[in-house]
């Protein structure tokens, strides 16, 4: 239920977030504001720039490989890709209780209801 009336709540702020950006783009005295928020309109326009890809080559049978040494391999192409997804997205893993989490949660709901 949370997530949904979150959902819905930033549905309906989408077009006035929109129209800062634009504001941002066209009046900041700022070079780089302008830049960032004309990227970020085009990105949600659908003409992000093309990423890079990372390819992870494997050089050997996978058929004589152990079951031990498949989920070694794969927990390393996992890692890789993690690593340059948070990277290229600039986010970070948190780890959090569930209490931290409700707690959260909570603090999320009270704004939204403000």
């Amino acid at each position: 239920m949370f997530f949904e009336n979150l959902q819905s709540d930033l549905t309906l702020c989408a077009p006035k977030a929109l129209s800062g950006i634009g504001h941002l783009m066209e009046h900041s005295e700022s070079d780089t504001v302008k830049l960032k928020a004309a990227q970020d309109i085009l990105d949600r326009a659908g003409f992000k720039a093309v990423d890079r890809k990372l390819v992870h080559q494997i050089n050997f049978d996978l058929q004589d490989m152990t079951s031990e040494q498949l989920d070694e391999e794969l927990q390393g192409v996992y890692q890789s890709w993690l690593d340059n997804y948070l990277h290229t997205n600039n986010l970070k893993i948190v780890e959090m209780t569930d209490e931290e989490i409700a707690e959260l949660e909570h603090g999320l709901e009270g704004k939204m209801l403000s």
